[in-house]
């Protein structure tokens, strides 16, 4: 009994301790850490600081947020769970920590660069590389990043925790620069796309397409839950799998988003469908101007109504294409924390999960929810906070 109780208090005290985000101090206005209720565990210190990842907290003294890399200006370091600086502020900027590595950077001859240190804060990667802010860091031993050649052009290559290069620099001219998806990256050389392995070998040879005009705006194409959607030669989308087994045949839809808990939204002859891995369409999305994918079971879709202004209503539809939440909002947000920010009559709310109205549409903007509570705005732009019920904090 005595050994159940200890099990019993050592799970809730690790709850407890890792239920920490970084969270401005009211009482000085710096970052520090907060548990899922908004109480401040940790006091605040820091000038900018991100949410705990892999048990660490990235945090900056002297500087601010990036709109790219996570902090500017200032010195960068990280803090574990109960506040204690175990790599003091000291780099340029660093990137949070996964699988036990972390990316950091310092200017070096008038150059930010970047390289890998563990949890005790030893270097394991030498500061000469080039990491994008969307790179997740080394993924099962490997990383992929970006090296300069003699002439000073940026190449991508794949180097693991020993500084080897397994995919040599310059062999690809394009990589998934958000990391890897179900064990492959996405690399291309010239025009043709293919999938490379952990181990650096090509799981999917160069035989497909990818034209950045098809689908602007977009990184090259990511599996998702097994199956990618790619182009070929003619401009022609299809899904394949992770052996490179055409799924769903090319031609027979004209644009597809990636799949989402089991359901890709696709277009076919200007018609909207929601289909499944096997490429049987489940849902028409005929009465609707849009849609976007699944999340938490639930999908954002758009139809026309005149009495709203824009034209356009906003509401959710279930997996049976029910319509769960009814398109009477002039726009929308995803849930967070089980409500959705809605604009009704030109001004801003919250729903929750059934549709219903649990805080007045009175605001003239809104933020998403986080640990239980949410900024918003006047008409003057004022900001409050409030928590889930709408009462000011």
């Amino acid at each position: 009994m005595k050994s159940i109780s200890l099990i019993l208090f050592v799970a809730l005290t690790t709850f407890q301790v890792q239920a920490q985000y970084a969270t401005k101090d009211p009482a000085n206005g710096k970052y520090g850490f907060s548990d899922k209720t908004g109480k401040m565990i940790i006091p605040g210190k820091y000038d900018a600081a991100l949410d705990f990842k892999d048990s660490m907290a990235a945090v900056n003294i002297g500087g601010d947020f990036d709109q790219m890399h996570p902090f500017y200006g200032g010195k960068s370091g990280f803090i574990d769970m109960k506040g204690k600086e175990v790599i003091p502020p000291q780099f340029n900027n660093v990137m949070n920590f996964n699988g036990g590595y972390a990316a950091v950077a310092k200017d070096i001859n008038d150059e930010t660069l970047w390289g890998f240190i563990d949890k005790k804060g030893k270097q394991v990667i030498p500061f000469k590389y080039y990491v994008h802010p969307s790179t997740p860091g080394f993924q099962n031993g490997v990383v992929p990043i970006q090296l300069k050649d003699k002439e000073g052009n940026l190449q991508f290559g794949i180097i693991n925790l020993k500084n080897q290069a397994i995919v040599p620099f310059g062999k690809y001219d394009e990589m998934d620069k958000t990391g890897f998806h179900n064990g492959l990256i996405g690399v291309m050389k010239g025009d043709t796309l293919g999938f490379v392995n952990a181990a650096g070998k090509e799981a999917i040879s160069l035989k497909y397409y990818f034209n950045p005009e098809w689908v602007w705006g977009r990184g090259l194409p990511a599996f998702s839950e097994g199956m990618a959607k790619v182009d070929n030669k003619e401009g022609q989308i299809g899904y394949i799998n992770l052996k490179g087994v055409e799924v769903i045949p090319f031609g027979k839809y004209q644009f597809g988003e990636p799949f989402s808990e089991g359901l890709a939204l696709v277009t076919k002859d200007k018609s909207n469908f929601f289909i499944d891995k096997t490429g049987k369409e489940v849902i028409s999305l005929a009465p609707y101007v849009k849609a976007w994918s699944f999340e938490g079971g639930i999908a954002m879709v758009t139809k026309k109504n005149e009495e709203i202004k824009g034209g356009v209503a906003y509401g959710f539809i279930d997996k049976t294409g029910k319509e769960v939440i009814p398109a009477k909002f002039e726009k929308i947000s995803s849930f967070s924390e089980g409500l959705a920010a809605v604009k009704l009559n030109g001004e801003w709310g919250y729903i929750d999960k059934k549709g219903t109205l649990v805080v007045p549409a009175i605001y003239a903007g809104c933020e998403p929810f986080k640990q239980g509570k949410a900024s918003v705005y006047n008409t003057e732009g004022k900001e409050m906070i409030i928590d889930k019920m709408g009462k000011k904090m």
